[in-house]
This record gives C-alpha cells, structure tokens and sequence, in this order.
C-alpha cells in the first residue's frame, strides 16, 4: 500500500514512532515483535471486507462478548452479541501471553481477533451500537503481526481518511505491578500497585476498589504480575473487607480511612479554563470524562466546582471517580529520553538521593499529581495531592476536607493536573458519617511464586520484607480466604498493598542538555505534554471528551 497522501503519512510516522516506545512510568506500549510496521504494513480498517478478522469481541467493564455481523459505517459499529467462548477465547488467553508460543495450522483462524473497549453501547432489538466516542481502546490480534495500536487518549479515532476509514491508536498499558482478578471464567487485568513508585524513597501504602465477582464466596483469588521491564518491590498485600448497608457506597481515602457515602451531592457549577459547562463529564460516572486537556490554561488544567453547603458541615468529603491517561507515560518516557546514555546517571544521582520529600516536591510542580484545592477568600489553599493510580481503571477516592476552610454556604474547589496527565469522571460532595461498617483485613492465605517461591511471610506484613519479582513475567498467585458472607449487607474489597518498583530503561541517544535545562521552571513538564500533543496531533483537531 502506497500513501500519497502528506498528512496521512504524517500520522502513520507517528503511528510507527509511538508504538516502539518502551515508558518507564506511567505505561508501556506494546512492542511489534514481527517486524517494524512501515507504510506498506500500515494499519487498515478493522472492516471485515478489508482486514483479516474471524472475531470481533466488545469489551465493557468486566464483561466481554463476540460482535456477530459486524459492521462499521459512519464512525458506528454495529452487530449482535454472543458469548465468546471455546478455542477463540483459549486462542486469546494465549496471545495475552505474548507472541512466542507455537500456533498450528489448525489454530490459525483463531488467531485474527479485533477486541473493542468501549464504555458503553445501545441496543435495539438484539442489535447493540457503538459510537466513536464511546470506544477507549481497540486491539488488533494478527499471527504475523503480533499486537497492533489500539487507543488514544480518550477517544479513539474511527476516522475516515482518504476514504479508509484508518484507526489512530496506541496500545498501553501501565507499568507497576499488574492485578489480574479471577471472574469465574478468566483472570481479569483490572488493576496496577502503587503507580509512579519509582524508587525506594517513594514507597508508599496503596489502596484499590476491586471488583466483587462472588459476593456469597468467602474466596478471593488473584495474579500479581511483573509485565514490564523493571524490577517490582511488593512490603504488603492485605485484603480490606468492609460490610456495610446495602444502597451505600465506600470510598478509601490515601491513607486507607474508610469513607461512607450515602447522599452525594453535585455541584451547582462545574467548569473547565474556559468556562465550558463539564457536567455531563462530570456528574456520572460512566466513563466519559474530563481528561484536562484545556489549551487555554497557562500552565495545568483545571476544573473549578462550586457546591451548595447545609448547616452541618461535619464529614465533609469530596468522591471522585479518577485515573491516569495513557498520554501520561509517554510523555514522562519522551523526558527520560532526552538524557540519552547519561539517564543512568541521573537516576543515581538525583533521583536515588532526593529525599521523599524532594521528589513529591518535584512530581508536584509539574503536574503529575492530580491536586485539590479548597478556596479561602481569594487565596486557593492546596488540602491533598493524589498520587499516580495508573490507567487501567477507574479508582474511587475520598479526600477529607478540613473544617477550617468550611464557612459559609457555598465551597469552591479546584482539581488540577498536568495537560492530559488525568481523567476526572465523577466529582461529588458528601457529608454521611463514617460510621455503621464492619472492616475485616485479611492476610493471604496463599502466595505462590514463580520459580516455588513462597511469599505469605513477607506480603502479610510491612516490615520490609519482600516480595521481589526483579525479572519480566515473575508472577505471584494470592489466595485470602474467610472473607465475610452475609446476604443482609453489601460488600466491599479494598486491596491494601505497598511497595516501590524501579524502571530499567535504557537509552541510546545523546543527551538533550538545553531542552532538559528548561525543566528547571515549574509546569514544564505539562507545557512539553502540551507541545509533544500539537507537534504530533494539533493539526487534526481532536476531540478528547
């Protein structure tokens, strides 16, 4: 294939640039291990009459179907669901495994797989469709091609260029150790482990909403996985059961407190920079969010709420429903890349002997962390920096809010974050009390590693003892059992880990000395995701929402 097209060339470069990338922090792309893709290989419509495909599977949350009669028209696709089960779904277990295994003649169809993700669809009659702006991510399975693009920064592209009706993506996933949840049929990748931990000072306490699949089981089974090329460093894995009234909701906060929200209430006003209304982004949680992307911002993106106050102001607390974009990782790995063969050092050098302090220092003058603010007066006072949560779900939050700066009837917050460095889907204000649970913490009952390792000694405790998983593909298999059951009272799970990892990128290039010197102001970080996102996509006019 021959593009004479400039622009479509353009994006095919980047296409092939982005998709190389190997990101030490916030995600890693996935790697095309047949071969460069060039221009003659370049990714084509993921319609049946153009591409090789046996099987469509759509994605939503935890839920997985095949698409039979798949058809893409218009920027929708459309079909009807089956379950996807039998040797297509062993066939994809296997490719999420990597590319090495041996696949016989016999099993070559099963190997042409498209697998859609998308937040939501509609249904009428026993047709379901999805909209451009509801797909996140698209995988594209191929034998000789290994895994192909799949989703950028909020929206995937569906776009007709050239008449092609060409895909834009970018497969990521977070680096840090990866979770994978037993749903009854397979082990879900639904999570990650104290994200943007990167090194021994940054160790912190980490605390994940999981999923609940088996709320009669008193079982809960789990992979811990290193998938990256870094060497990952686990103090604790404890299971937080809490029981509490069913119609409630709970909400850890970073210090692992247990929250209790019963009657969120939303904001009056919810906006962007520039004034743009966010409260259809906002004020569900459904996946379409505001991912900070305001261009018009000097140096972060924000989000200014204002909500109505009552009387009693005790138990105040924001919720928040979060996660870091894929955007994220490749701009801290395109930083990293600018110290060349000298990265090494600068790691041993500052990075290793900052203090911890220092650090979240740093992290937070360039927009890593998603910032709270409360507004006094006129001064806008700084009550809570959220640490990096990884982009693979969506992770509930509860930040206190100090009764201090509670006067009057109305409270005007401001969440900030670096441009695109976060996805804000839901923001609410609750006053219930933090009382009517039970919280059970349970230690694992089973921790089998890789090479007949055990590690129940050193995950049920903080103690610095570890479990190491120093190699790429060091696996753990965690089992808690007693987990309480009782038909009266909903229930929820909290995994409590802590621990640190450290990235083992290396770079070949020569050192970037004046564009790393620019670093030394605050915000550049989140000015050089602006600038990366305008050289490499300004002319193509997303939209990210």
């Amino acid at each position: 294939m021959i593009f004479r097209n400039d622009k479509v060339k353009r994006i095919f470069s980047i296409f092939c640039v982005i998709i190389f990338c190997n990101l030490t922090v916030g995600c890693n792309y996935y790697r095309v291990r047949s071969g460069k893709v060039g221009e003659d290989q370049a990714l084509r419509t993921i319609d049946r009459n153009d591409y090789k495909t046996n099987y469509y599977v759509l994605h939503v949350g935890d839920a997985m179907w095949e698409i039979d009669n798949f058809d893409l028209a218009h920027k929708v696709i459309k079909g009807e669901l089956a379950a996807f089960e039998g040797a297509q779904l062993s066939m994809y277990e296997r490719m999420l495994e990597g590319n090495g295994k041996r696949v016989t003649k016999n099993e070559t169809s099963f190997t042409y797989q498209v697998h859609v993700y998308a937040d939501s669809f509609s249904k009428v009659g026993e047709t379901i469709s999805i909209n451009e702006v509801d797909v996140t991510r698209i995988d594209i399975f191929d034998i000789n091609q290994g895994v192909r693009a799949a989703s950028i920064i909020g929206t995937t592209l569906l776009a007709g260029v050239g008449g092609l009706g060409l895909l834009i993506i970018v497969a990521c996933a977070t680096a840090c150790p990866h979770v994978y949840v037993y749903n009854g049929e397979t082990y879900y990748f639904n999570n990650s482990l104290f994200t943007g931990a990167i090194a021994p000072q940054l160790e912190r306490d980490d605390y994940k909403l999981m999923p609940d699949y088996f709320s009669n089981s008193d079982k809960y089974q789990f992979y811990v996985k290193n998938e990256k090329e870094e060497e990952q460093y686990t103090d604790l894995l404890e299971l937080m059961v809490v029981e509490h009234e069913k119609g409630t909701e709970v909400y850890p906060d970073q210090e692992g407190n247990i929250n209790m929200v019963k009657n969120p209430i939303m904001p009056v006003s919810i906006k962007d920079d520039g004034g743009k209304d966010l409260s259809e982004l906002v004020g569900y949680h459904d996946g379409r969010a505001f991912v900070f992307n305001n261009s018009t911002a000097k140096d972060f993106s924000n989000v200014y709420a204002s909500f109505d106050m009552p009387e009693d102001k005790a138990n105040a607390k924001l919720v928040m429903q979060v996660k870091n974009t894929e955007w994220s990782g490749y701009v801290y790995h395109e930083f990293t890349k600018l110290f060349g063969t000298y990265y090494d050092n600068w790691v041993a050098k500052n990075q290793r002997k900052k203090s911890r302090e220092e650090m979240e220092a740093d992290q937070k003058r360039h927009g890593l962390p998603l910032v709270i603010s409360v507004k006094s007066g006129d001064e806008w006072v700084d009550i809570e920096a959220l640490d990096l949560v990884g982009s693979i779900s969506y992770n509930g939050l509860a930040v206190q809010l100090p009764q201090e700066l509670l006067k009057g009837d109305k409270l005007e917050v401001r969440v900030r974050s670096g441009f695109l460095f976060w996805k804000l889907d839901y923001l609410a204000l609750d006053f219930s009390a933090n009382d009517g649970f039970d919280l059970h913490e349970l230690k694992p009952s089973i921790a089998n590693g890789n090479r007949d390792k055990n590690f129940i000694d050193e995950l049920s405790y903080a103690d610095e003892s570890y479990m190491d998983h120093p190699l790429y593909g060091d696996s753990t298999y965690v089992e808690y059992h007693n987990l309480p059951v009782n038909s009266n009272k909903q229930r929820t799970i909290i995994l409590h880990s802590k621990g640190y990892y450290i990235p083992l990128a290396k770079y070949e290039t020569k050192v970037e000395r004046k564009e790393l010197a620019k670093f030394k102001a605050d915000g550049e970080l989140s000015r050089f995701s602006q600038e990366l996102f305008d050289i490499q996509f300004g002319e193509m006019s997303l939209t990210l929402e």
